[in-house]
């Protein structure tokens, strides 16, 4: 059944089955093919989190770019103009 909100209540036995626990991630894939929806449980990490440092080593850090531009800028204009800006 759905509740006027929305939400549906999985029985215990199928959340016990596949580990959900409250306040457990799930993801909804609505499958219109066989008009049903799928939930899959997502994965204990932060998706975010899992990203962190999947680049690192294998690009340039922007970071560091964009230190490296801000320190010529600065001299840039210490040079042209005798003044350097802060920030």
């Amino acid at each position: 059944m759905i509740s006027v909100k929305g939400q549906v209540v999985l029985p215990a036995e199928a959340r016990t089955a596949l580990g959900m626990t409250p306040g457990k991630a799930v993801t909804v894939i609505p499958d219109l093919a066989r008009k049903q929806v799928v939930i899959v449980p997502l994965g204990q990490e932060n998706p975010v989190e899992r990203g962190y440092g999947l680049l690192a080593g294998k690009v340039p850090s922007l970071t560091r770019q964009l230190m490296k531009e801000k320190i010529r800028e600065a001299a840039f204009e210490k040079k042209k103009y005798g003044i350097v800006r802060s920030g």
